[in-house]
């Protein structure tokens, strides 16, 4: 398989959105925002219209950034739904009744959880008669942080709940995309490191990136 280039597609999926602010920008919404801009710091929004025009960094500011769009979520599970060795893929929802967490090694509905259960599970599909539950983030390095640090520990969480599972029939994936989770600690150690160190469940659980998935799902062999 080839890797999925995350960065490469962000920077369409921005040329994409800001064409489309530019196809839209006489909309009223788009006027609106223009002109409620402009009056904030008192400039001309005929002059605000022109800028988004004639400047890419300025029209920035005004497109919907892939990101909010669940863009990355989104790039993964088109990625993994066209491996030869995955069948009945589905990318789960967050919320509602289809929505899955996994608390204490027992996959539940999120509606049935208890307030601290990991966070929901993002894709989950078939490979060789096993039952596959992946929870999915992307993170970029950018010296640590809030954001940053709260996907690592949603990751964290996942795998630790996923651990008790003894059904032989299950494989839990943590899939940690972006430079975070392969910076080096002072001891030398990546987050991806770190998080199999901790949590790794032979045959069971494992944490790496997207594009390590289907060479780690081609050594699944069907038990008797």
């Amino acid at each position: 398989m080839d890797k999925l280039d995350y960065k490469g597609l962000y920077n369409l999926a921005l040329q994409k959105n800001i064409k489309q602010l530019k196809k839209e920008i006489d909309a009223k919404q788009t006027k609106t925002k223009i002109h409620n801009w402009a009056k904030k710091f008192q400039l001309n929004p005929l002059e605000v219209r022109q800028k988004i025009i004639d400047d890419y960094m300025f029209s920035l500011h005004y497109i919907i950034e892939p990101a909010r769009q669940g863009f990355h979520e989104k790039l993964a599970a088109d990625y993994i739904k066209k491996f030869s060795n995955v069948s009945n893929f589905k990318n789960l929802p967050n919320s509602g009744k289809n929505a899955l967490v996994v608390h204490g090694g027992v996959i539940i509905s999120k509606k049935d959880a208890p307030s601290n259960a990991s966070k929901t599970i993002d894709f989950e599909w078939d490979t060789d008669g096993y039952k596959c539950y992946a929870s999915h983030k992307y993170t970029k390095d950018e010296g640590g942080g809030g954001t940053q640090d709260n996907q690592y520990k949603d990751l964290r969480d996942f795998m630790e709940n996923s651990r008790p599972n003894n059904d032989v029939k299950i494989r839990f994936f943590a899939i940690c995309d972006g430079e975070y989770y392969q910076h080096k600690d002072s001891n030398g150690y990546t987050k991806i490191k770190i998080l199999n160190r901790d949590c790794y469940k032979k045959d069971k659980l494992i944490a790496l990136p997207i594009d390590d998935l289907f060479n780690h799902l081609k050594e699944i062999k069907k038990k008797p």
